[in-house]
This record gives structure tokens, sequence and C-alpha cells, in this order.
């Protein structure tokens, strides 16, 4: 028992002990020494307390987006790709399974609905059993176990975290606001000279190269846009993100980019049944976005292939080729679940690029899937993306007074889904696609059940 000082009178303080007092007194002239001799050291430690702190109180709504924040500081370019801050988002990924899990614990159910998650595990359990004949067994095993926390943090824990459709808004509110203060900072150290974040005219801000926004706003772009036109909650803060995310995303010139977002839109408008008031606010912000570009003299994409020319998909369609070659070896059971990374540059075909720039994998999260777990795992995960879209479908008609949230969150999913088709990382835990994709049908799917309060 020991004594303290309030207000001038002593203070009881029961259960404190002598040698407390000392371990805490100890660690803090240690913490000290850290903070003073390696402060990178101090900002790891204090960095894992506070997520600590965070997982045991199930603090959702600043879990995920830091999550988000850390995905895309591990794929900036202000980190080497093996750093210990780049690996630090895969630690905020089982983060926020690790406090779902502790909920899980203690009340025994899930607000997703078993269908969907026994689904994603049944895809889970294949990559798992594909390192029984993989090219790189333990490459397969440490993707399939990465694999595992995705769907743990995105379909289980998320949903048992937000008990009701207002805190839902809430924290895809804080990830869009998450996104723009990443492409708003992106535009500051780009113009103080600290980065370079144009790569030959097309905008990358924090990221390695314009496509990663591509594949980081496909799925978050249509959720904020139909959310700020449908939603009265938060209204202002989605449509300042919508406008800066839409021309972030314009600037990148990230063509698979701009038609999935479009393509969320359209089916997520579709599913609200409400297109013309959509269609007004979007040719709105397209207006004000051309006159941003002209104003400023900007030119999308000067090099290469332009906005609206197909070609060859930047080299996309002859590494889908070879690709399609190397599916044809192993078509149903695939090459091991993770190695497209390693093995398909061994086994490409060098003449077909006629000195184009190589690849190094094939840009489809569906062909890739194909390579690795075959067509029946390709075609799997093409009905596993897709089910929230139906799912939102059927929702929103069975509770009209919740359909731009559930439409919002449809939308997103599709355009999540089509950028899939352009790039990879659909099932990838330290990607910045995957994360928010999956999140959007877990989602989905809990708004179906019996767990979550509809708020109007």
């Amino acid at each position: 028992m020991a004594k303290t000082i309030q207000g001038g009178r002593a203070i009881l303080v029961e259960g404190t002990r002598p040698s407390t007092i000392v371990f805490l007194t100890a660690s803090s002239v240690i913490a000290g020494w850290v903070v003073v001799m390696r402060p990178a050291s101090a900002l790891i430690i204090l960095s894992g307390l506070v997520v600590m702190f965070l997982v045991l109180s199930q603090q959702v709504l600043f879990l995920v987006p830091m999550t988000t924040l850390a995905l895309a500081v591990g794929s900036s370019s202000l980190v080497s790709s093996d750093s210990s801050i780049s690996n630090f988002k895969f630690l905020m990924v089982a983060a926020v399974a690790v406090s779902g899990l502790l909920v899980l614990a203690r009340t025994r159910r899930v607000a997703t609905g078993s269908g969907i998650i026994a689904a994603a595990f049944g895809l889970v359990f294949f990559a798992f059993v594909s390192s029984l004949y993989s090219t790189n067994p333990r490459l397969t095993f440490e993707h399939s176990v990465a694999l595992s926390l995705l769907f743990l943090s995105a379909l289980v824990a998320v949903p048992l975290l937000v008990s009701d459709t207002a805190n839902l808004i809430q924290l895809v509110g804080a990830v869009a606001l998450t996104a723009t203060a990443l492409i708003v900072g992106g535009m500051v150290l780009d113009a103080a000279g600290l980065i370079e974040g144009f790569q030959v005219g097309r905008f990358q801000g924090l990221f390695q190269n314009p496509n990663m926004i591509g594949a980081f706003l496909a799925p978050v772009l249509p959720v904020v846009v139909i959310l700020g036109v449908g939603q009265r909650q938060r209204r202002k803060v989605f449509i300042v993100a919508g406008l800066v995310l839409f021309l972030a995303l314009l600037l990148s010139g990230s063509r698979g980019g701009l038609l999935s977002s479009t393509f969320g839109m359209a089916v997520g408008f579709a599913v609200a049944r409400n297109a013309k008031r959509a269609l007004l606010w979007i040719l709105m912000a397209a207006i004000a976005a051309g006159a941003v570009i002209s104003y400023l003299d900007i030119r999308i994409r000067p090099e290469g292939e332009g906005l609206f020319e197909a070609g060859t998909g930047s080299n996309r369609l002859m590494a889908w080729e070879d690709g399609m070659r190397v599916i044809s070896e192993r078509p149903l059971i695939g090459h091991g679940f993770g190695v497209t990374l390693e093995y398909f540059p061994e086994v490409r075909t060098e003449s077909l690029y006629r000195g184009s720039s190589k690849f190094f994998r094939l840009h489809s999260s569906f062909l890739e899937t194909a390579l690795e777990l075959g067509w029946l795992g390709a075609g799997y995960l093409v009905l596993l993306a897709t089910s929230g879209v139906w799912r939102g479908w059927r929702l929103a008609r069975a509770r009209p007074h919740v359909k731009w949230l559930v439409a919002a969150l449809a939308g997103g999913i599709a355009g999540g889904a089509m950028e899939g088709v352009f790039e990879a990382g659909l099932l990838a835990a330290g990607g910045l696609l995957a994360f928010h994709f999956w999140i959007l049908v877990g989602a989905v799917h809990s708004l179906s059940g019996a767990r979550h309060k509809l708020v109007q």
C-alpha cells in the first residue's frame, strides 16, 4: 500500500506495492534513455503500446484508419519494402483481427454470418493445401497465414466491433479522411520538394507508382461519393473527400482505377435506384475537376498510352497472354498460393515483350489466383468477391431506410472487384486494395444479420 498526494491530502492507493513503484520508476528511466539514445526504437515501442491499448479497448474507429495509414506508408516511397516500418502494416492487420477475437471470445457469436465466413476460410483452406505441391511451400504457407489474418480482421473483427449503421458510417468517414490526408500530404511534400510526387507527369503522391492510387481508391471512392450524395450523416466530409480523391485519381492517370471507380458508382446508384440525382452530382464534380486541370494546364499521362487509349493496357495484354500459358500447365490446382511474384519471372516468355518493360506479375488478381490456385480457385474468388453486391441488392429492397448505405458498400465492392481485373492484390494482406475491399464485403453481410441496429 502506498500514498499519493492530491489536493493537499494523502490518499491511500490500494494494491500498490513498493515493488510496483520500483518497477515503474525503472521503466521510466529506461524509456527516457531509449528516447534520448535511440529515438527510432522509442517510436516503435510507443506505437506498439498505443496499438496494444487500442486492441484491448476494441477501438475500431482508430484501429482501422491506423491500419489504412500503415498500409499506405508501407507501400510508399518513404520506406524500403523490407524495413520494419514497412512490415508494421501486417502488425496492424493482425491487431484488428486480435481485437475482434477478444470480442468473439466474450460473446461467442459473429456478426457477419457464418456462411460468408465459412466460404472465405474455404479459400484459406485451399491456400494452405496448395503448400503441399507449391513451387515454394514456405512462401505459400506464409501467404496463407497472412490471408487468414486478412479475413479475420475484415470479415470477423470489424463487423463485431461496429455495432450499428451510424458507427459504420462514422468508420467509413474516418477512412475517407485518412485517405484524403494521405493524398493532400503527398501533394504538400511534392510541392515542398521532399518527394517526387509525379512520375512521368502522373501523380503518385506518397506511393511507389501512380497505379497504387487506383488500387487504393477503386473500392473507397464509390463509397465516399454515394454516401455524399444520398446520406445526411457526415455529408460534408464525404463531399470534400470525394472531390479530393477523384482529383487525385484523375491526376494519377490510372485508367483501371478510373474505370473501376466509375463502374462501382454505377452499380451503387443502380442498387439505390436514384440515378438522376447522382448523375447530376457526378457531372458537377467532373466539370469542376476538368476546370481545375484546364486552368493549371495539367496533361494526364503525357507519355505512353493516352488516358482514353486502350492500347496494350501498358503491356498487360502481353503479360496476361503469357500468364495463360503458365496457368495451362496446372489449370485446376495451380502452382501454389502466393508464388506469382517469384515463379512468373522465371518462366515468362522473354521474346513476347519485344523490348517492352517486363512484368514480374500478371497484374490481375483473378489471373494470379488462377496461376496459384487454378481456375477452381479463381472462380471461387469471383463468387466470394461479388457476393456482397448481390447481398446488397437484396438488402436495399428489403430495408429501404438504409438503401444508401447498402448502395455505397455494394458500389465499393463492385469497384474493388473491377480493379482486381487490372491489378493484383485482392488477396494480399499487406496491400491497399484487399483490406478495404473485404471490410466492405463483411459490412454488407453483417447488415443483413440481426446483430446490427439499423439506424436511419
